[in-house]
């Protein structure tokens, strides 16, 4: 995780996912967050799989919201 602004957070990892009987599901993905406001947090985020089992590659997006004081 890298803050790169006070509301901006950069992030990059490799995952791996294993289920009984099944083959790996392997690859790497990046994203960026953005604190719009102290409960409001903006993503996007987005990937490559790095072996057959997995999708070629992958996008999406997230919305948080701090519920509460």
């Amino acid at each position: 995780l890298t803050h790169v602004c006070e509301k901006i957070d950069l992030y990059a990892e490799h995952f791996n996912h294993v289920r009984v009987a099944h083959s790996p599901n392997m690859g790497i993905n990046a994203g960026a967050r953005f604190a719009a406001t102290n409960k409001l947090v903006l993503d996007l985020n987005g990937g490559l799989g790095l072996n057959t089992t997995s999708p070629a590659g992958f996008a999406g997006a997230g919305l948080s919201y701090k519920l509460g004081k």
